[in-house]
């Protein structure tokens, strides 16, 4: 398969694994600008390691600036919004001391 190709049907299909969960939500960032740099920073996907930690499927937009999560109930659903919250808090903090 071509890299395009097998990219579109790595996303068709998380998308539609999103769509059979009990609880979907999207959740956006308050600071866009530095969103790739929070989430995907020295080759990790840190959005996917939410997503292991909250047992929950995670469809990162890159472009959009936006994370789509789908979680078998509303604690884990809540538990991974808290900590893309968490971790987007701590990197503007943590920015903000560098500058």
């Amino acid at each position: 398969m071509q890299p395009i190709l097998e990219e579109y049907t790595k996303l068709s299909k998380e998308q539609e694994n999103i769509s059979k969960c009990k609880v979907t939500q999207t959740w956006t960032p308050k600071n866009k600008g530095s969103f790739a740099e929070c989430f995907y920073k020295g080759g990790v996907d840190y959005t996917q390691e939410i997503a292991r930690l909250c047992n929950c499927i995670v469809l990162c937009d890159w472009i959009d600036k936006q994370v789509k999560i789908g979680a078998p109930s509303q604690a884990l659903m809540s538990k991974a919004i808290n900590k893309f919250s968490r971790m987007e808090h701590l990197f503007v903090c943590l920015s903000s001391r560098e500058n």
